[in-house]
């Protein structure tokens, strides 16, 4: 089918180039820089807090539909990991551990939260815009940040989770049964423990 004129997309990459997709942009985005501790721990689980994680702990995040998301190259090194029994599924790419995205334990709601190192910063500023909103600043490393968009931030992202319900849309992350596309592997406490 041919894309509309107006239709924008944005490469998604692992480090080392092994999983590769594309981001098809809908309509309905969230650019959210988030503070939480859990985000803060993924990054340390994958062992690249520097490459994901700004000055203050933060992660840039882009909130969207699973569906809008596509892998065209090396899906089999797509994995996926809770920090807790039941976190979110947090996607990386096996291969290189570049991070890649945050879903729920299940395929429904269907969101993803794409993080900023799968793709160019110039490219994310082009496809989704700046970010509006800094949520779970109490978890940062800067006393001085406030939470700042987190009201308008949920009205798109329940409008986000309801296009997913009403669709009958595919997802690369999870099978068409429901399950995940790749087994979570699930922390023990003491293994959290060490990253939280």
């Amino acid at each position: 089918m041919r894309k509309s004129v107006q239709e924008k997309e944005c490469a998604i990459r692992c480090y080392c180039g092994s999983l590769e997709g594309v981001v098809t942009v809908p309509a309905s985005v969230n650019r959210v820089i988030c503070y939480c501790k859990d985000c803060q721990a993924f990054a340390r689980f994958l062992g690249a807090s520097e490459r994901i994680l700004d000055r203050d702990g933060g992660t840039d995040i882009v909130q969207m539909a699973q569906a809008a998301v596509t892998f065209t190259k090396g899906v089999e090194h797509l994995a996926c990991m809770r920090l807790k029994p039941k976190g979110l599924n947090r996607w990386y790419a096996r291969c290189c551990r570049a991070p890649i995205g945050n879903t729920a334990r299940d395929k429904h709601p269907a969101f993803i939260g794409l993080i900023h190192s799968c793709m160019q910063s110039q490219a994310m500023d082009a496809a989704f815009g700046p970010v509006t909103c800094r949520a779970n600043s109490k978890s940062s490393f800067n006393t001085a940040l406030k939470d700042t968009g987190v009201v308008p931030v949920v009205f798109r992202f329940l409008a986000i989770v309801a296009a997913g319900f009403s669709t009958k849309a595919t997802s690369p992350f999870f099978a068409a049964d429901g399950k995940p596309a790749s087994e979570p592997e699930i922390l023990s406490t003491s293994e959290f423990e060490k990253i939280g």
